[in-house]
Protein backbone atom coordinates (compact mmCIF):
# COMPACT_ATOMS: atom_id res chain seq x y z
CA UNK A 1 0.00 0.00 0.00
CA UNK A 2 1.26 3.30 -0.98
CA UNK A 3 2.06 6.06 1.11
CA UNK A 4 -1.30 8.20 -0.51
CA UNK A 5 -3.21 5.24 0.16
CA UNK A 6 -2.39 5.25 3.96
CA UNK A 7 -3.58 8.60 4.29
CA UNK A 8 -6.81 8.30 2.83
CA UNK A 9 -7.52 4.77 4.52
CA UNK A 10 -6.45 6.64 8.39
CA UNK A 11 -6.98 10.21 7.90
CA UNK A 12 -10.18 12.03 8.51
CA UNK A 13 -9.72 15.16 7.46
CA UNK A 14 -7.55 17.27 5.13
CA UNK A 15 -6.31 20.80 4.54
CA UNK A 16 -6.36 22.65 1.55
CA UNK A 17 -3.54 24.16 0.28
CA UNK A 18 -3.33 27.82 1.01
CA UNK A 19 -4.29 30.60 -1.53
CA UNK A 20 -1.28 33.06 -0.47
CA UNK A 21 1.41 32.15 -2.76
CA UNK A 22 4.58 32.43 -0.26
CA UNK A 23 2.84 29.90 1.92
CA UNK A 24 1.70 27.85 -0.86
CA UNK A 25 5.52 27.78 -1.60
CA UNK A 26 6.60 26.45 1.69
CA UNK A 27 4.12 23.91 1.70
CA UNK A 28 4.97 23.21 -1.97
CA UNK A 29 9.07 22.97 -0.72
CA UNK A 30 8.21 20.85 2.37
CA UNK A 31 6.12 18.06 0.94
CA UNK A 32 9.60 17.40 -1.37
CA UNK A 33 7.39 15.63 -4.49
CA UNK A 34 8.78 15.70 -7.88
CA UNK A 35 5.90 16.97 -10.17
CA UNK A 36 3.58 18.50 -7.51
CA UNK A 37 1.19 20.19 -9.19
CA UNK A 38 -1.39 21.93 -7.16
CA UNK A 39 -5.04 22.10 -8.45
CA UNK A 40 -8.18 22.85 -6.79
CA UNK A 41 -8.91 20.03 -5.27
CA UNK A 42 -5.81 18.71 -4.32
CA UNK A 43 -5.46 18.56 0.09
CA UNK A 44 -2.86 17.52 2.78
CA UNK A 45 -3.96 15.13 5.24
CA UNK A 46 -3.39 16.26 8.75
CA UNK A 47 -0.76 13.73 9.40
CA UNK A 48 1.88 15.90 8.42
CA UNK A 49 1.21 18.74 10.52
CA UNK A 50 2.43 18.76 14.20
CA UNK A 51 -0.73 18.99 16.96
CA UNK A 52 0.67 22.42 17.69
CA UNK A 53 -0.25 23.95 14.32
CA UNK A 54 -3.86 22.76 14.46
CA UNK A 55 -6.59 24.67 16.07
CA UNK A 56 -9.21 22.88 17.66
CA UNK A 57 -12.95 24.38 16.96
CA UNK A 58 -15.04 25.92 19.66
CA UNK A 59 -18.22 24.82 18.85
CA UNK A 60 -18.78 20.81 19.11
CA UNK A 61 -19.82 21.28 15.28
CA UNK A 62 -16.82 23.24 14.38
CA UNK A 63 -13.60 22.61 11.93
CA UNK A 64 -10.53 21.99 13.19
CA UNK A 65 -8.16 24.59 11.57
CA UNK A 66 -4.55 25.26 10.97
CA UNK A 67 -2.76 28.16 12.78
CA UNK A 68 -1.83 30.83 10.70
CA UNK A 69 1.88 30.06 8.90
CA UNK A 70 1.34 26.12 10.11
CA UNK A 71 2.94 23.95 7.47
CA UNK A 72 3.08 20.16 6.90
CA UNK A 73 6.49 19.08 7.78
CA UNK A 74 6.02 15.69 9.06
CA UNK A 75 6.27 12.84 6.14
CA UNK A 76 7.94 9.53 5.50
CA UNK A 77 11.31 11.14 3.76
CA UNK A 78 12.42 13.04 7.11
CA UNK A 79 11.86 9.98 9.47
CA UNK A 80 9.08 10.90 10.90
CA UNK A 81 7.27 8.21 12.27
CA UNK A 82 3.28 10.06 13.12
CA UNK A 83 1.32 8.32 15.73
CA UNK A 84 -2.16 7.85 15.17
CA UNK A 85 -4.02 10.41 13.80
CA UNK A 86 -6.42 12.32 15.37
CA UNK A 87 -10.61 11.25 14.67
CA UNK A 88 -13.07 13.09 14.27
CA UNK A 89 -14.91 14.40 17.16
CA UNK A 90 -18.73 11.31 17.57
CA UNK A 91 -21.67 13.15 17.46
CA UNK A 92 -23.81 13.47 20.98
CA UNK A 93 -25.95 11.24 19.64
CA UNK A 94 -24.39 7.45 17.79
CA UNK A 95 -26.01 7.58 14.30
CA UNK A 96 -23.92 4.59 13.36
CA UNK A 97 -25.35 2.57 16.32
CA UNK A 98 -28.30 0.82 15.03
CA UNK A 99 -31.63 1.54 17.60
CA UNK A 100 -32.95 -1.70 19.45
CA UNK A 101 -35.29 -3.59 17.37
CA UNK A 102 -39.13 -2.91 18.09
CA UNK A 103 -41.27 -5.98 17.88
CA UNK A 104 -44.70 -4.70 16.59
CA UNK A 105 -48.02 -6.24 17.15
CA UNK A 106 -49.58 -6.33 13.33
CA UNK A 107 -52.51 -7.83 13.66
CA UNK A 108 -53.32 -6.32 17.02
CA UNK A 109 -56.52 -3.29 16.84
CA UNK A 110 -55.29 -0.34 19.02
CA UNK A 111 -57.63 0.82 21.44
CA UNK A 112 -60.02 3.64 21.10
CA UNK A 113 -58.47 7.05 22.38
CA UNK A 114 -60.77 9.37 24.34
CA UNK A 115 -60.96 11.78 21.53
CA UNK A 116 -62.49 8.81 19.59
CA UNK A 117 -65.00 7.85 22.17
CA UNK A 118 -66.22 11.36 22.19
CA UNK A 119 -66.74 11.16 18.91
CA UNK A 120 -69.11 8.15 18.72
Amino acid sequence: MSIWQKCMVKIKYFHSFPTDEERCKKWICSIQRKDLKITSHMRVCSRHFKSEDVKEPSTPKGRRLLKKGAVPTLFQWNNYSAPEPLQRRKASTPVDEDPAPVEYDYCSVPELAAVDIALE
